[in-house]
């Protein structure tokens, strides 16, 4: 459990994990629980933030990291795919990939599908491309009675399993074993091209490129195709290698100094810029380089790395992906927020944020290190804003900012002291009338950081869409009333109704 090193050793500590070779054995499972009041876990990755993906007492966690590993083409086009959850998005894009197909989804190699695409599936393409689970057409989901039901996403009849799977609470509902995905062509996105450019931490630095965010929520007609993400990383981080291929030994010519005596390269603290163009056009459509031309301006001179890539969005795709399992090796404490704000530069938002940072970043005495992602998802031309068609449960569509703010800390009797202190700062920017950066406290379920979904269901769903007085989550615990009136599903406190 990625949660493990960072969560009290018994609220991540079931009494039998069992690991199915089928859904034989998963139906068994469940009959088991059912017949001895306990309750299932269900983990395919095992990233889920803040552990919900296991569970204590005498409960039972299926493993389905190795369970269903199979994929099969709906259609000769190849453009309609059918696979199991164990995937990790590693190995889906490349089975992808060899039929020069894409669709979008998260960056952590590690991660698999189970969880993802019920969380909703962010990633580097969402803006252009929309949400890995926006593409999900069917799920093949075991429920509570031991039945393998198909569901789709047109049909009367699913409509409401459907809903509560994609973006209620991953397992809440039943083990999923497959989803089908419709698919993009490589071929018809043909001049696509990204940027990646790697610079020396600086906190001037960092406010110019945010303040590039910042212009792109505050015009919500910025075309459809651009995406943009800054990152802040520590030194040290275990990631940097795998950001981009041959990495090390292009520091090592450019930067020979900074590998010392020894020839063993420590990565300073730096910072990480991705953007997108996805040429959505097609091959007729006319690239414009004034938006990167304004990020490399905001980042000025000495660039570590500086790498314009032209390639189809398969391939651009699976540059993205890094290939470690976590960017340190200590205990966090992680927060994810989005904001609809308009008024970000107002409220100077970017002196804001870019003080906090450097708080930690720029004192190498604190014991802490930080992994910081801020992504721009917005504005009217956004596939994730323009997806928002009430088949899901996915909430906070309108957002027009993600903002990532995960502190690690070390042994130092301090650190800890300082990580809490920190995130108290950033949790007063948010959910308040006078909060900079979102009135509203708007949290996503991949990202939470507490177990008490039930006690904070208002930070995680909205009610686009609803037929008040049902909210979207009294519509969802309804759902889960119907399906798990035993609560086989309900392994912890991150449950719907739990």
């Amino acid at each position: 459990q990625y949660a493990s090193s960072s969560y009290p050793q018994g609220l991540i500590q079931p009494k039998y994990i069992i690991y199915p070779r089928g859904d034989d054995e998963v139906i068994k499972a469940i009959q088991y629980a059912k017949k001895n009041k306990l309750a299932v876990a269900i983990r395919t990755g095992g990233h889920q933030y803040s552990g919900a993906s296991s569970t204590y007492g005498n409960n039972i966690q299926l493993d389905l990291s190795n369970t269903y590993d199979d994929l099969r083409w709906e259609n000769t086009e190849c453009t309609l795919v059918t696979v199991g959850v164990s995937y990790s998005l590693r190995v889906f894009h490349d089975k992808l990939a060899a039929k020069h197909r894409f669709v979008p989804h998260g960056q952590c190699s590690h991660v698999h599908l189970g969880g993802h695409v019920q969380t909703g599936g962010y990633g580097q393409l969402g803006r252009s491309f929309g949400l890995l689970a926006d593409h999900v057409q069917k799920i093949r989901i075991i429920t509570a009675d031991g039945e393998p039901k198909e569901i789709q996403r047109t049909s009367p009849n699913d409509k409401d399993l459907f809903f509560a799977v994609l973006g209620g609470s991953p397992g809440n509902f039943g083990v999923v074993t497959h989803v089908t995905i419709a698919v993009h062509r490589d071929e018809d996105h043909p001049l696509s091209r990204g940027l990646r450019i790697f610079y020396p931490y600086d906190r001037d630095r960092l406010k110019r490129l945010l303040d590039v965010t910042v212009r792109m929520a505050n015009d919500n007609s910025f075309p459809a195709d651009y995406d943009y993400c800054v990152s802040v990383l520590s030194g040290g981080s275990v990631i940097f290698p795998s950001l981009s291929p041959n990495i090390d030994d292009t520091m090592r010519t450019k930067f020979p100094g900074i590998f010392g005596k020894d020839g063993q390269f420590l990565w300073p603290a730096m910072i990480v810029v991705y953007a997108q163009w996805a040429n959505l056009g097609g091959q007729g459509q006319s690239y414009n380089s004034a938006f990167f031309d304004e990020i490399k301006e905001a980042g000025g001179e000495h660039s570590t790395f500086c790498d314009e890539i032209k390639q189809a969005g398969g391939d651009l795709m699976g540059d993205w992906i890094f290939s470690n399992v976590r960017e340190f090796e200590k205990p966090y404490i992680k927060r994810v927020f989005m904001s609809n704000s308009q008024t970000l530069e107002k409220d100077h938002w970017t002196d804001n944020v870019c003080d906090r940072i450097h708080e930690i970043q720029g004192n190498d005495d604190n014991g802490c290190d930080l992994a910081v992602q801020i992504q721009h998802f917005g504005g009217n031309n956004s596939r994730v804003y323009q997806n928002n068609d009430g088949s899901t449960a996915i909430s906070w569509r309108d957002s027009n900012i993600c903002c990532i703010l995960d502190i690690f800390y070390g042994e130092k009797k301090s650190a800890l002291k300082t990580a809490r202190s920190w995130q108290q700062q950033n949790d007063a920017c948010v959910g308040h009338p006078g909060a900079i950066f979102c009135t509203e406290d708007r949290r996503v379920l991949w990202g939470s950081h507490d177990l008490d979904l039930d006690q904070e269901h208002d930070h995680y769903f909205d009610n686009a869409g609803a037929v008040l007085p049902e909210t979207k989550y009294k519509r969802l615990c309804k759902i889960k009333a119907s399906v798990d009136p035993d609560g086989v599903f309900t392994p912890n406190g991150f449950c719907v109704g739990a």
